[in-house]
């Protein structure tokens, strides 16, 4: 993967990664710091800024994010050392899609409205063998649950997705 002047071999960060028995923490480390970076506008402008000092980037990170593996820490530091805090996302994304190749599990996000109890979770589990899940909370899906896998793939089973099922139909 092109970055920038420099190049990031996905294979070889994922061998690394595997070598020093990180590579399932450093993908997860890599979904946190993507969903961090997009989660707001200003959160992503404060570490895309010219204007922040490269080293007190790291320091916020470090302080929200304490228990991230220390090659991630090597990598985050290098990209925000060449300004390249930007590719991150689509680093995390590509390592992704590498990492579940080579250890033959899918990763999925399972998103539901709010806190979901053990017993529905583990219902979910039981029809998607050889997944693994990001459980997130978005309280815009109003209710149920949408899964979003790393191919692309989208099981919508909320309720803001079936009222806008609903007014499609009526529309037509």
């Amino acid at each position: 993967m092109k970055v920038n002047n420099f190049e990031i071999d996905i294979e070889k960060l994922y061998l690394l990664a595997k070598n020093m028995g990180e590579a399932a923490r450093l993908e997860n480390d890599f979904y946190m710091i993507k969903n961090f970076l997009e989660s707001n506008y200003e959160i992503k402008f404060f570490f895309e800024s010219l204007y922040v000092p490269n080293d007190f980037k790291l320091k916020t990170l470090k302080e929200r994010f304490p228990a991230f593996s220390r090659l991630f820490w090597e990598i985050l530091s290098f990209l925000i050392d060449r300004d390249s805090i930007s590719f991150v996302p689509l680093l995390s994304d590509s390592y992704t899609r590498c990492f579940s190749g080579k250890e033959n599990i899918e990763i999925a996000e399972l998103i539901f409205s709010q806190n979901a109890p053990k017993d529905i979770i583990d219902s979910i589990y039981k029809h998607f063998k050889n997944i693994s899940f990001k459980i997130l909370v978005d309280p815009s899906i109003l209710g149920g649950f949408i899964i979003r896998k790393s191919d692309g793939t989208v099981i919508d089973g909320s309720l803001k997705g079936r009222l806008m099922q609903m007014k499609r139909g009526l529309e037509k």
